[in-house]
């Protein structure tokens, strides 16, 4: 069994951009540091860097940017993922979920 991460990082795959807006700040303003992917390039090299706790994207940004991919498949951001959460996924075909899942592995 592993050590639970000290800097422990959830990522949240939302399909819907306007719910990430709302959930960014909101977990900001409770002291949760929160960003989303492509929101600007200081978010961006925050993200990166491990410095955010709460990660959003699109399904679409986690998977389908090559750059994204390989950001977080890397040792020092994918050992510290805690939690995957899959927001509206009724709006998610299988194999989207499976790509999500694969990326981050």
């Amino acid at each position: 069994c592993s050590a639970f991460p000290i800097n422990p990082i959830v990522v949240v795959a939302a399909p819907l951009v306007s719910l990430i807006q709302d959930q960014v700040p909101t977990l900001t303003e409770r002291g949760v540091s929160a960003a989303m992917i492509g929101s600007s390039k200081s978010s961006d090299l925050e993200i990166k860097a491990g410095n955010v706790k709460v990660v959003f994207g699109s399904p679409e940004v986690l998977v389908g940017h090559n750059s994204w991919r390989l950001s977080i498949q890397e040792s020092h951001f994918c050992d510290s993922v805690v939690a995957i959460v899959a927001d509206e996924v009724h709006r998610y075909s299988l194999v989207s979920l499976h790509s999500l899942f694969d990326t981050i592995q």
